[in-house]
């Protein structure tokens, strides 16, 4: 059964940038490592995250690609309210979780907020071979959502 009036947002990234940050954090911590097993779960994840989304009522789910995010936060805030049915106000700009606020995380580069710099950098953690595995099974994921 479901909810008339749900919707959902989802929030994506590209995936070589999403599991190069992912390996880089948890070798990083120095816990569960992203082993090739693991790696290949988080890949076969992607793609089953687009077989769900394209069984969904697509007039209720809107999807939010991180780097139009972070390299333009209030015109996607802003048509993000009004989909949902809210006015924009500027608190949706600065980010919170559980009411604290956010500064910002990155495996790589410390950041403070919404910044952009995180979704231009170049892949440090994957090898030619991680890359070749996401190239070749995540076609579909990076096409959906225009990282093709």
């Amino acid at each position: 059964q479901t909810i008339a009036s749900a919707r959902t947002v989802v929030i994506v990234r590209d995936p070589i940038h999403a599991l190069d940050s992912l390996k880089r954090s948890r070798a990083l911590r120095k816990e569960k490592h992203l082993s090739w097993p693991q790696f290949s779960l988080c890949v076969a994840e992607m793609q089953a995250m687009v077989a769900r989304i394209q069984e969904c009522p697509q007039d209720r789910i809107h999807w939010i690609r991180y780097e139009d995010l972070v390299s333009n936060a209030h015109g996607t805030m802003k048509a993000l309210a009004a989909w949902i049915g809210i006015e924009f106000e500027d608190c949706l700009l600065q980010p919170t979780m559980l009411s604290q606020e956010w500064p910002g995380i990155s495996s790589f580069k410390s950041t403070a907020g919404i910044e952009a710099l995180p979704a231009g950098r170049t892949v440090q953690s994957l090898d030619s071979f991680d890359l070749d595995y996401v190239d070749a099974h995540l076609n579909e994921f990076r096409k959906h959502f225009g990282y093709a």
